[in-house]
């Protein structure tokens, strides 16, 4: 047995690789996700693509990531995909017509999971922040996964942080209301209703534009990074109060501001927090949207 293959399903494209059993990525690829009639075709998919890839005999194992709480290898619930109380591993041994080793796991744990592979002869504690259309959140304790009893720790982005705009989880005023691309977007625009000089147009209240003016600074998008930053910096702060990590990545579309966001974190951080945790490393995360498939091929490495 030599193979390990990888796979990071998405809501639009499920992300693929082939690696050694060493952890080294061969080949890489991806699949689009085939949502239709509540996403019984993806593990269909995902069958007929191992099959093309490796021979039983050479498979040590299969790593997949899923956006949605996972209990061993059932997905609860993936809204994104359609899913609902999926075994994942029966249903996909099913459709190769064989046993294997199969690992699943929530899609933001394997994201941290594949940071740390990056990180870990160097430390045993980590988070990742995902900061794209939501907030992701994965937390790894002792060099492993932190998951919780029904399979959402490290769920940061649905923190309650006060009171503000609706969330897709049913809450108000997560974090990812305030600090995810469409947080910072959603509230720029309501800045700008309330009076905040700004000179965003309409169709500008994208949080790459924002981010942009914000340099600049223009009122309204400076007010809505601000205030994204200031909630990040307590929500990191009540996870590292609690854990007492080693060092906390930030990634997503926008960890691309880079030390623009992440500079002003980590002083709001440094303001929330017992002092002796006030220096902890808030990172860029390095391996952007691959780090999905390397935490899936790390946790069938690990644990296979």
């Amino acid at each position: 047995m030599t193979t390990i293959l990888a796979y990071d399903i998405g809501g639009t494209t499920i992300k693929c690789g082939l690696f050694d059993q060493a952890g080294t990525l061969l080949k890489q690829w991806s699949l689009k996700t085939n949502r239709k009639a509540q996403g019984s075709g993806i593990l269909k998919d995902l069958a007929t693509d191992i099959k093309a890839h490796v021979k039983p005999a050479d498979l040590i194992g299969i790593g997949i990531g899923v956006p949605g709480p996972v209990l061993g290898t059932t997905v609860s619930k993936a809204v994104n995909l359609g899913w609902q109380n999926v075994d994942v591993k029966a249903e996909l041994e099913r459709l190769l017509g064989f046993n294997t080793t199969i690992f699943v796991e929530n899609d933001a744990d394997v994201a941290a999971y594949g940071e740390f592979a990056m990180h870990q002869s160097s430390m045993r504690s980590m988070a990742l922040l995902t900061l794209g259309t939501g907030i992701g959140g994965g937390i790894i304790l002792n060099g492993d996964i932190l998951r919780g009893t029904h399979g959402v720790g490290g769920e940061v982005g649905h923190f309650v942080m006060g009171e503000g705009l609706a969330c897709n989880c049913g809450q108000n005023g997560c974090l990812e209301t305030f600090s995810s691309a469409t947080g910072v977007s959603r509230h720029t625009e309501k800045f700008i209703n309330e009076g905040v000089p700004s000179t965003l147009k309409p169709d500008q209240l994208n949080a790459k534009l924002i981010f942009e003016a914000a340099k600049q600074g223009d009122q309204a998008a400076l007010k809505s990074v601000d205030q994204a930053a200031v909630y990040l910096a307590q929500a990191i702060g009540y996870v590292n109060t609690a854990l007492d990590l080693e060092r906390v990545l930030i990634g997503g579309g926008l960890a691309e501001a880079g030390d623009f966001l992440l500079d002003k974190i980590r002083t709001h951080y440094r303001h929330h927090v017992f002092p002796l945790i006030k220096d902890l490393p808030i990172e860029k995360a390095t391996l952007g949207n691959d780090a999905g498939i390397y935490g899936c091929a790390w946790v069938v490495k690990q644990h296979g």
